[in-house]
């Protein structure tokens, strides 16, 4: 008894000052600045660390300084104020290592890893590298278990070699890009994470594993694959409206776009109505071009995010929780998509498609906003650094309100880009690995001392990108982040977006003639995916 008296005040100290060390750490690069997460735009390379000089007197208020009382051994995931998460089965595994298939930076030069292992790349943040270690440390003191990440250049043809050819070599789990992860598991490579449920390895109603996500992903009440704390790639991949304040403040400088949040009252018709008085001809040539000004900047794929925004979905679930087709079915669903094509196909007068600009398009939407010729500017998290270098005064919001009667604001998530956490049947001990990928998740709770999340959104984004910028953190906390959709229709590629995409490039309004076209097409793909699931 001494001696277990012993171990448990030896496993509290530990952690104490495991947490110390990371809430040290992270109030001093909160002060002196940190270097982003080599993770940008699909189109570009990730850039070397550089420092950023924040506010002075700027900090981060922690929850996450917990005392020995309030540690309690074989319980996970600590939530704030006190309170710890759910005690977890005994560990009765012998396993020194957990392996996880992770994308490289070979092939993948924007979407990799960086939250398995820590160190593997010189681009990565600081702040981040030092949260997934100290995770890491947690776990192999708790219970004498490594975390490997196992490196390659495609995750799904990697694992699909595993689940060919079995052996000791195969990881016990995998992150694949979602779109993969949905292919996975309607070819029954993949282990129903419910199953695990049963005997508590895994708890997926736990506030680690997204909420939106695990009832997004489930069809016929089976859920093979998940998003968790232990990933910030969702979070990365997910999309926010940037607006340049000082161009904001010449014509409405009574305007406050993070109270016109608070007031619900942040809408595409004001966006609109807002952008046309900022699009005119400004570089003294005929002829709207990249080098004019404008008031929105976006891609043909936006009408998708302001859909999912207004809180409509592409796919939607019946009672059997078996996805249907959402898009069109409704009038209100009909009315939302025939504004967005109306408007988002007007030509030069409030918004500028990145395909419409001619050569090096990703770079020109970076440069135009930069340079004071772009007031709003639609991007995902990943591409938001890429303002560093010009010298622009900037906010971030949410996606706009349909109109004012929605209840709430919706954040697009790009979703074939985020990651899945997935048992593969090659996994050698699925019980083990489905133990293992809550603990990580848990562990890496942004609340917690080893908080990759927290990490992230309080040190990258708020303290390095947003300058300490108060108001515009409490907007990413309370609207942003904390309602990212995950649509079915994307994820499976019922063909949807594609369809909707292909309006707005074609200048169609046509939507009830669309949707007339593709609909047997796309019933049939959805029909597919139910049998596939409802066969197991």
């Amino acid at each position: 008894a001494e001696d277990d008296k012993s171990r448990l005040s030896a496993k509290i100290f530990y952690r104490r000052c495991i947490m110390k060390k990371f809430l040290a750490l992270l109030l001093c690069l909160m002060m002196c600045g940190t270097a982003f997460l080599a993770s940008c735009n699909g189109e570009d390379e990730p850039e070397p660390s550089s420092d950023a000089v924040l506010s002075e007197g700027s900090t981060v208020e922690s929850s996450a300084d917990v005392s020995d009382s309030e540690w309690t051994d074989g319980i996970v995931g600590y939530l704030g104020d006190g309170k710890w998460g759910r005690e977890m089965p005994e560990f009765k595994w012998s396993r020194d290592t957990f392996n996880v298939l992770v994308y490289n930076n070979n092939v993948q030069t924007t979407y990799f890893s960086e939250e398995i292992e820590p160190d593997l790349y010189p681009t990565t943040d600081t702040i981040i590298s030092e949260a997934v270690r100290l995770r890491n440390d947690i776990i192999r003191e708790k219970h004498g278990v490594e975390i490997k990440a196992v490196l390659c250049d495609n995750v799904n043809t990697t694992l699909k070699q595993q689940l060919e050819g079995g052996g000791d070599d195969c990881a016990d789990a995998a992150m694949p890009f979602l779109i993969n992860c949905a292919t996975l598991a309607q070819t029954g490579n993949l282990y129903d994470l419910r199953e695990f449920e049963k005997d508590g390895y895994i708890d997926l109603s736990m506030p680690w594993w997204e909420k939106n996500a695990t009832e997004s992903f489930s069809i016929a009440n089976k859920v093979y694959f998940a998003v968790g704390d232990m990933s910030i790639m969702q979070k990365i991949v997910s999309s926010a409206i940037m607006y340049n304040k000082d161009m904001l403040t010449e014509k409405h400088p009574e305007l406050n776009m993070y109270e016109l949040v608070k007031e619900k009252k942040w809408t595409y018709d004001l966006l609109m109505s807002i952008s046309k008085e900022y699009t005119y001809e400004s570089d003294n040539e005929d002829g709207m071009t990249w080098l004019d000004t404008w008031g929105y900047g976006g891609t043909y794929g936006n009408i998708v995010s302001f859909y999912t925004a207004s809180g409509q979905r592409l796919i939607s679930k019946n009672s059997d929780d078996e996805p249907m087709l959402n898009a069109g079915t409704s009038e209100r669903s009909i009315n939302v998509l025939q504004k967005l094509l109306s408007t988002l196909t007007e030509k030069n007068t409030w918004v500028l498609h990145a395909e419409d600009m001619g050569e090096d398009i990703w770079n020109r939407t970076v440069k135009f906003f930069g340079e004071g010729r772009n007031l709003f500017r639609s991007t995902a998290f990943s591409a938001v650094k890429k303002i560093r270098p010009y010298d622009v005064n900037f906010g971030l919001v949410p996606y706009p309100l349909f109109d004012e009667n929605q209840d709430d604001y919706y954040t697009p998530c790009a979703a074939k880009y985020a990651y899945g956490c997935v048992i593969p049947l090659s996994a050698p001990d699925p019980e083990f690995s489905a133990y293992m990928l809550d603990v990580m998740s848990a562990e890496s709770k942004g609340e917690n001392a080893a908080g990759l999340t927290r990490a992230y959104i309080e040190v990258v984004i708020k303290g390095k990108d947003l300058k300490a910028d108060e108001e515009a953190c409490e907007i990413i906390d309370k609207y942003i982040f904390n309602n990212i959709i995950y649509d079915l229709g994307i994820i499976y590629d019922f063909g949807i977006d594609t369809m909707l995409n292909t309006l707005v490039k074609n200048g169609s309004t046509d939507i009830v003639s669309a949707l007339d076209a593709n609909k047997e097409s796309i019933a049939a793909k959805i029909d597919d995916v139910i049998t596939l699931y409802n066969d197991r």
